[in-house]
């Protein structure tokens, strides 16, 4: 019996043991219970406040951004004001074109890389990585300097032809209200210059509309005149002279108004604009073009169409107005063009770049406040020279290529653009009353008699 007892007794108190055992157990568990809820609404509330950062760093962000966005509109309002204002002192108008760089899986001349230098900041800014000052010749790296260019307008190498023209379209109602206006493409060559002011079929440039548009947009009776030139090889040849025919000696005249003519030049009438646009066509094909390296179809010469127009509206009002396109030819590195290796390419080339040289004087000239300005030291001037500090509305495209191995002839254009810019013209128009228009009827039938009285 006291076995049995004692065998009970050690039973009841390892039970004893093992309950107190769990009791000691679950007041742990029941502590690390409190600690785990405490640390999970500390979790909690860690949680909270990064959600509530998070939204507060949102709207911050959000805040930011919309403040950019005013800024930028700001600025593109600033500089539109400024432009405009530019415009009103009598400024040439320059806008920029940028082309697209090579098509996928080619590349540039001579194999360049497709690496991009020049971006669109705005519709009225650029900016171009350039080597800094001091490295061009160097093997040691540096970051490239970035600079800043300001124009009337920027055109994306997306942009559409009708974009293009559509900021100089006025040019044309210019004209017609009897003001001599002068459009001209500038730009290294294979830059797009042809592209902007010809285009092609189904993708018209700027002179295709004008010549559509001057027909329709004044209303009235309209009459108009062309004449077509090329400066080849400081050569002026007329490309609208008829087959066959002797070629007259053609001489740049400047009247007292300050208005260019070319003397001896054969000048077409035109009815309609499918007229204008056959001889447009016409000269066209008498253009000297050649292949190089930089353009399968590079333009050899300096391209000068000019439009005389004589517009009567409904009250008898005579105006008589004059539109110049020119489509300069591109200024080159005979070495990266090929023309280093052909005599006759390399002759056009020392001619282009001469006579853009020329042109550059005389925007310095026109920049600098010189009392002479070197016009009459190049034929091109010569014919620029209503265009370029004269009596003419000028609008000036600058074509440029955004790929950095092309970076050096988009900063000399871009720098040449940004000085033409600075240039005033004093434009004027030519408008003839009823009562003028009767007095020299009255005046050339006078002379008439006399002369032959004379006789």
């Amino acid at each position: 019996m006291s076995q049995q007892l004692q065998s009970k007794g050690e039973t009841l108190e390892a039970v004893n043991k093992e309950l107190g055992e769990l009791r000691s157990a679950k007041s742990q568990l029941e502590v690390n219970l409190m600690e785990g809820q405490n640390a999970l609404a500390t979790s909690k509330r860690k949680v909270e406040e990064l959600e509530a950062k998070e939204k507060s760093f949102d709207a911050v962000q959000a805040q930011v951004k919309s403040l950019s966005l005013e800024l930028r509109k700001e600025s593109v309002l600033r500089k539109k004001a400024h432009n405009a204002l530019r415009e009103l002192k009598g400024n040439i108008r320059v806008c920029a074109r940028v082309r697209p760089g090579p098509l996928p899986g080619t590349s540039g001349a001579e194999g360049s890389s497709q690496a991009e230098s020049l971006s669109v900041v705005d519709e009225y800014s650029l900016a171009l990585e350039v080597e800094a000052k001091g490295m061009e010749h160097t093997s040691t790296s540096a970051s490239p300097e970035v600079r800043r260019y300001e124009y009337d307008a920027v055109f994306l190498p997306e942009a559409t032809q009708e974009m293009v023209y559509e900021e100089a379209k006025d040019m044309v109602q210019s004209a017609l209200d009897g003001y001599n206006v002068c459009i001209f493409c500038y730009g290294q060559t294979g830059s797009g210059k042809t592209h902007t002011m010809l285009g092609m079929e189904g993708s018209e440039g700027l002179l295709p509309r004008a010549i559509r548009d001057v027909f329709t947009m004044g209303g009235g009776k309209v009459e108009i005149q062309c004449y077509m030139l090329e400066l080849y090889q400081d050569s002026l040849i007329d490309l609208l002279l008829k087959p066959g025919t002797q070629p007259p000696k053609l001489l740049i005249r400047r009247d007292a108004s300050g208005t260019v003519s070319v003397e001896g030049a054969n000048v077409l009438t035109a009815t309609d604009s499918t007229e204008l646009s056959s001889h447009l066509h016409a000269g066209l094909s008498h253009r000297k073009v050649a292949a190089t390296k930089m353009n399968s179809q590079s333009s050899r010469s300096h391209l000068i169409f000019s439009v005389l127009i004589r517009h009567s509206d409904s009250a008898g009002k005579m105006t008589t107005g004059k539109m110049t396109f020119i489509d300069l030819a591109g200024s080159e590195r005979v070495a990266k063009s090929g023309a280093i290796n052909d005599a006759e390419r390399l002759n056009e080339a020392k001619a282009i770049n001469k006579s853009l040289s020329a042109l550059g004087d005389v925007v310095s000239a026109l920049t600098t406040g010189e009392s002479f300005i070197p016009y009459r030291n190049h034929p091109l001037t010569q014919l620029m020279a209503d265009s370029l500090g004269g009596n003419a509305k000028c609008c000036m495209v600058v074509n440029v290529s955004p790929l950095a191995s092309d970076s050096p002839e988009t900063r000399n254009s871009l720098d040449y653009a940004s000085r033409v810019k600075m240039v005033k013209n004093e434009a004027s128009k030519s408008v003839e009353t009823k009562e003028i228009m009767k007095l020299k009827a009255i005046i050339e039938k006078q002379a008439a008699e006399l002369k032959s009285l004379r006789n």
